[in-house]
Order: C-alpha cells, then sequence, then structure tokens
C-alpha cells in the first residue's frame, strides 16, 4: 500500500510552474496522502496495535522485536515513503521476524 501510493504520487503529471494548477496538485496530493491514511489505519494499524496489545498480556520480553516492529511502523512507512531506497530493507526485516515465528512453531 505504501509503494503504491507512493506509485500515485510520482505518477501525477507534472503541471508547468507557470500554471495556475500548482494548487490543483498540491489538493491531488493531500488528497492522496488524506486517503492513504485512512486505508493504512483501517487495514492495517488498528489490527497490529491490538495484536502487539495481546502479545504484552502474553509474554512481554519474548514478542519484544515484533512488538517494537509494530509500534514503530507509522514512523517506518514514512520513511519508506520519503526514502524508498530503504524499503527493501525493511521488508527484510519484518520477513526476518516473521521467519523467527515460522521456526518456533
Amino acid at each position: 500500500m505504501t509503494v503504491s501510493f507512493k506509485k500515485d504520487i510520482e505518477d501525477m503529471p507534472l503541471q508547468p510552474l507557470t500554471s495556475n494548477s500548482t494548487s490543483t496538485s498540491d489538493g491531488m496530493v493531500k488528497f492522496l496522502a488524506k486517503q492513504y491514511s485512512v486505508d493504512i489505519k483501517s487495514c492495517c494499524i488498528s489490527d497490529l496495535k491490538d495484536i502487539a496489545i495481546f502479545l504484552s498480556q502474553v509474554d512481554e520480553l519474548e514478542h519484544y522485536p515484533l512488538r517494537k516492529m509494530i509500534a514503530n511502523v507509522e514512523v517506518r512507512l514514512s520513511s519508506v515513503l520519503r526514502h524508498p531506497e530503504t524499503a527493501k530493507k525493511y521488508k527484510n526485516e519484518i520477513n526476518a521476524i516473521g521467519e523467527q515465528y515460522k521456526n518456533t512453531q
């Protein structure tokens, strides 16, 4: 979803600087950003926070890396938007934690 949002912004046609349509572009970016925030919260953030709460009640230390990742997800996704080159590293971190859970079953 984050990568898709970044692509939507990048795919917007650029208006000439002499054009009065700059406010239209700004409005579209703000609209897409607002929609992204709604989408990411409805699909993921609420559920992730519920999972983090559950994990802290089960065993606070055992699930610390996952809880820390969940707590920082919004900051990290914002960072991916600003610095797309960090997306692969973040994905690898997520996959590494996922592998830890796969190996414990």
